[in-house]
């Protein structure tokens, strides 16, 4: 297993006045802190623990920022004054207005169909006010966030070109292997996706549905309000409700793959197989299944975990006990019945279990 580290720039929607005017606080409490430590580090030959304790104290006493954030603050000026040692005497002034934090002191967090990057602020008491910075609607960062959740490290806001850069650590996996786990996936209306963990001799080891009434409920609620603001002639609502709806969705498959993901990786050697994009049903835009095809693909790239690919016509209506196909085995949207043996189960579990078995 190899690691790599990325850095990742995340472009921020345009902020509030008062946003702007907070960040900016907050801002110039930052180049404050690290103008006054460099000011001060040329008075010592080499400062030790203690002084630079002293000094974190006494700077605390007069600007109220985060704590975290003026050591992060104290630490810059001091590895920049190294830098400068060795190039020339001059004390390092920072003049932009950027911000830098502790990756325990920033957090990414979901609010409304959006990811928003959570910094501390004005101190509330004993504990610090949020800012919530909006992130730009992006697939890249929906797929970054939703395989790195919580596993980013420090970061650095740049108020001049709304920017939020950070890193990230992933997983390398390079070795060559034999598939020794099968997962298939079936994709449907009800359920945007069933899967099914087999193993080599062909036994079922877990059974996960993903979606359900829930889901059509929602998108029920979405359809009614867009009819409501058409009747009414609300054309700018009606697209603000189809942005939602879509960011919504978006999410839906980003949590679903990475699940999906979290599932194949407890099992030795798997293989995510799935039906083969011409031979997928062209009439259900409503789940985007591309959409959850390319973040099945991209997480498990990530990971090391293979994916494959088969021709699933016939499976919702092959019986995975006897192999008897016939359409009218398929009863019902959820029943499947086989007219040969008798086998009953649901029909997205079984269409998922004929695709495992196809690469089995």
């Amino acid at each position: 297993m190899e690691t790599t580290t990325k850095s990742i720039k995340f472009n921020l929607l345009p902020l509030t006045n008062s946003k702007k005017e907070r960040v900016q606080t907050q801002a110039d409490y930052f180049k404050e802190v690290y103008n006054r430590t460099s000011i001060l580090l040329p008075t010592v030959i080499k400062p030790s623990r203690k002084q630079i304790g002293k000094w974190r104290k006494n700077i605390m006493k007069d600007i109220p920022l985060y704590a975290q954030t003026i050591q992060e603050a104290m630490s810059l000026a001091m590895a920049n004054r190294k830098t400068a040692i060795q190039e020339t005497d001059d004390i390092t002034i920072l003049n932009k207005s950027v911000i830098s934090y502790h990756n325990q002191s920033w957090s990414i967090e979901r609010h409304n169909n959006r990811w928003y990057i959570k910094i501390p602020a004005e101190k509330n008491g004993r504990s610090y006010n949020k800012i919530w910075l909006p992130i730009k609607d992006s697939n890249y960062y929906d797929d970054i966030i939703c395989m790195n959740y919580n596993y980013f490290g420090a970061g650095q806001y740049d108020i001049k070109s709304n920017t939020f850069i950070t890193s990230m650590t992933t997983d390398i996996n390079e070795i060559e292997y034999i598939p020794q786990t099968f997962i298939g996936i079936d994709r449907g209306w009800i359920n945007p996706a069933v899967l099914v963990v087999i193993d080599k001799d062909k036994i079922v080891k877990e059974v996960k549905f993903f979606g359900g009434k829930e889901y059509i409920h929602i998108r029920k609620q979405y359809k009614n309000r867009r009819a409501q603001l058409q009747h009414n002639k609300q054309l700018k609502k009606v697209k603000e409700i189809n942005n939602e709806e879509h960011r919504w969705m978006e999410y839906e498959n980003h949590r679903i793959s990475k699940q999906i993901i979290e599932i194949a990786k407890k099992y030795p050697n798997p293989i995510i197989i799935m039906e083969n994009h011409l031979t997928a049903p062209n009439n259900i835009k409503s789940w985007t299944h591309a959409s959850l095809r390319q973040k099945i693909e991209y997480k498990a790239g990530n990971t090391g975990i293979k994916v494959d690919y088969v021709d699933a016509r016939y499976t919702s209506r092959t019986c995975n006990k006897c192999n008897h196909e016939e359409k009218d085995n398929r009863q019902t949207q959820n029943l499947f019945k086989c007219l040969k043996c008798g086998y009953t189960v649901h029909a997205d579990l079984n269409a998922a279990i004929n695709i495992a078995f196809l690469c089995a």
